[in-house]
């Protein structure tokens, strides 16, 4: 419960710090050094992807051996941090070829040369920064995962976000500019990060009691095995972070803060829909593993139920009222374009959608629809940027992203009711049919208010209201278990009395 507690604190402070993090940049930043920054923190991002995969398989491996085989658990522990200070040597080697290569890149990047020597310092005092521990250190956090110290490892992380989102916050009205902020971030994260392993290292060995002896073939051995998912989280990347460093070359640094920070109110979104349906993916993946049908469909109902009461009406309300907010939100240093807002708010729609899908492939381990749907949708949005950047600037590059997430919620719906059949189970396709006739409504309605500006509050009102109309039909449709397990909790309220005498 700590844990899980712990983890939600992380996620608000991510989300807490997006919101708060832009105006403060923007108040003691010009767009285009805060364009530059965070094509810095991006490409730093993309540098650390095989590390970070790494770590995961690593800690995965271990999850499976720390209880039945305390000699093996030992032996990948200190293989993995043995191969991960080697790999921390080639990745502080190749994030100073790349540094040197931004300086002395000319005009190919579309930046000035001072501007160059500021990224290419920032970067490689944040890739240095992190570098130097977190591949092997990141290894003794999935130990400490692994040994019931789940909780104080994330209470770590809580601590570790924090700082990072502070740092800048506190150097900023002292004249920090790029460099300096990149700096102090670097050199507070890398001493927070000591005191984390010295904790967590300590317990970790403390639990281990089993005689262990490192082994180079077994540590480059799963080295190789995690780089299989590089691939996969590096295309992934790419739509994330990638994107922006593909047009910061063609826009230019003020454009991509434009992007950016449009970008970011539905990463917010997206982050908020984290905090509400991570904590049901566990269950819900253990309920298909068990094929327990009623119980599966009741868990895809809980997510589904959030999608169209809450997430596809909230878009809704977000694109009809964002505007002057966003204005005060970016001190005035950014213009609102409403049409790249919505088309950056229909992918965060549809991943919603398709979340139960998503837990059934992961939950299962569908390895190879995983890398065939990032693959394809990956390519959707990185061919699509490449070929409508250049003609219709960022808005193209918001076509780019919406036709790559409506692809990826496709691919995964269908992956996940495929292997339901195969498996002698059924997706529960009457809720399925109000999900996306909430989302329909929702994606018809931006568009009405991107060509009728004038008439946007008509429009929001009229889409809210074939919404409730809709809500009320899924209520309608919920799976008897879950009627059954909400009915004592609703008749205890006059309010909740009366929504079971209106639907049940």
């Amino acid at each position: 419960m700590k844990g899980t507690i712990a983890t939600w604190i992380r996620l608000g402070v991510g989300i807490v710090a997006q919101v708060v993090a832009t105006p403060v940049y923007l108040t003691f930043w010009s767009a285009e050094d805060y364009g530059l920054w965070i094509a810095v923190i991006a490409a730093v991002a993309l540098l650390q992807i095989p590390g970070q995969c790494f770590q995961d398989y690593v800690g995965f491996e271990l999850l499976q051996t720390v209880g039945p085989k305390p000699r093996r658990f030992a032996t990948q522990l200190h293989s993995g941090v043995r191969i991960g200070m080697l790999y921390t040597l080639l990745e502080l080697l190749l994030a100073t070829l790349v540094a040197a290569g931004i300086y002395s890149s000319g005009n190919s990047l579309g930046v000035e040369t001072d501007d160059r020597a500021t990224a290419s310092l920032a970067f490689l005092a944040l890739a240095l920064g992190s570098g130097l521990i977190r591949t092997w250190a990141g290894i003794w956090i999935r130990g400490a995962y692994a040994t019931g110290n789940f909780a104080r490892a994330t209470s770590w992380g809580v601590v570790d976000a924090l700082f990072r989102v502070l740092t800048p916050l506190i150097v900023l009205p002292l004249g920090a500019n790029v460099v300096t902020v990149a700096l102090t971030t670097a050199v507070v994260g890398f001493l927070l990060m000591l005191i984390t392993i010295a904790d967590l290292r300590r317990r970790t060995i403390d639990q281990m009691k089993a005689r262990w002896r490192a082994s180079w073939k077994l540590g480059f051995s799963m080295f190789w095995n995690s780089q299989v998912l590089t691939f996969k989280s590096g295309i992934e990347m790419m739509r994330q972070q990638g994107i922006r460093l593909m047009i910061a070359p063609v826009v230019g640094p003020a454009e991509l803060t434009a992007f950016a920070t449009t970008r970011t109110v539905a990463n917010v979104a997206q982050q908020g829909l984290g905090t509400i349906t991570s904590p049901m993916m566990p269950e819900l993946m253990r309920f298909v593993s068990l094929r327990d049908q009623p119980r599966t469909d009741a868990a895809f109902a809980t997510v589904w139920i959030f999608v169209v009461g809450l997430i596809a009406p909230g878009i809704v309300l977000m694109q009809a009222t964002v505007e002057p907010f966003f204005e005060i939100w970016t001190r005035g240093k950014v213009a609102f374009d409403p049409t790249l807002f919505a088309l950056l708010s229909i992918p965060v729609l549809v991943y919603a959608l398709v979340q139960p899908a998503t837990a059934v492939i992961q939950g299962n381990n569908l390895t190879k629809a995983q890398a065939l749907i990032s693959s394809l949708s990956g390519v959707i949005a990185i061919l699509g940027t490449f070929v409508m950047l250049p003609m219709t600037g960022t808005i193209g590059v918001g076509y780019a992203l919406m036709l790559a997430g409506i692809a990826d919620a496709i691919l995964n719906q269908h992956a996940a009711k495929r292997w339901l059949t195969k498996n002698q189970m059924r997706w529960p396709s009457s809720q399925w049919a109000c999900v996306l006739a909430s989302a329909i409504i929702a994606i018809l309605s931006l568009a009405l208010m991107v060509y009728l500006p004038e008439d946007k509050l008509l429009v929001s009102l009229v889409a809210l209201t074939l919404m409730s109309i809709n809500l009320g039909i899924f209520v309608n449709r919920l799976p008897r278990l879950l009627v059954e397990c909400l009915t004592p909790r609703l008749s205890t309220s006059t309010l909740g009395r009366r929504i079971l005498a209106l639907f049940w």
